[in-house]
């Protein structure tokens, strides 16, 4: 299997060390799905798009059989996300973290590892939810990269702000594109498996580390 696969927390003897965890939001830390999808049926009821009727089929698309599915074209995408930024607003203090989330940040701050988010959500809608949850502080940055495809970009730039060492930081997300989008900025990348791309997706992209459990984050830092 491509990467390090980090399956179980009794595999720490492939730990890495990280001094920054920079993190996708939606379907990494937070499980919005059931919002989102509610959030983006009501969008495609209203433009004409086609609504998402079988979830787990969606868990296998990539990006651009996703938008010729539902019959979104690429003009479209600016407004589609705009829209559903503004949708999940309303939402955001009912999301919930993934179980297990909260004990693995803070097991891996105490070990001296920080914390930052990159994400295609808002930064207002990320920390309403975050706040909710009592766990805003734990983060030094969250930044929102709203173009599906400038992760890689951004993730660069975000960098270059913090000063950061490539070689000393892993961007985890749970789609195919964050893979690709840290591989593009130089770092190194974990793929989480109870997001949206099941893990025998996201390894076929190679990602440096394949995480199949949150108890597992902390075998990283």
């Amino acid at each position: 299997m491509p990467g390090d696969a980090v399956l179980n927390s009794a595999e720490s003897s492939r730990a890495r060390r990280y001094e920054l965890f920079l993190w996708d939001f939606d379907g990494t830390l937070a499980h919005s799905w059931p919002q989102g999808l509610q959030v983006f049926n009501e969008i495609a009821a209203r433009r004409g798009f086609t609504p998402i009727t079988d979830p787990q089929a969606v868990r296998r698309m990539g990006p651009r059989e996703f938008l010729r599915q539902h019959r979104i074209r690429l003009w479209h995408i600016a407004g589609l996300v705009r829209d559903w930024q503004r949708g999940m607003a309303a939402y955001m203090s009912e999301v919930e973290l993934f179980p297990g989330i909260p004990e693995a940040l803070q097991t891996l701050q105490q070990a001296g590892v920080r914390h930052g988010i990159l994400s295609s959500n808002t930064v207002d809608n990320i920390r309403c939810c975050l706040r909710s949850r009592g766990i805003e502080e734990m983060f030094e940055v969250i930044q929102s990269a709203p173009r599906l495809s400038g992760k890689g970009r951004a993730l660069r730039r975000l960098l270059k702000e913090r000063g950061a060492d490539p070689a000393r930081v892993v961007y985890i997300g749970d789609e195919t594109r964050d893979v690709l989008a840290a591989r593009k900025a130089g770092v190194s990348s974990g793929a989480v498996g109870w997001g949206l791309h099941p893990l025998d997706h996201l390894a076929v992209h190679a990602p440096t580390h394949l995480i199949a459990t949150t108890d597992a984050l902390p075998l990283l830092g």
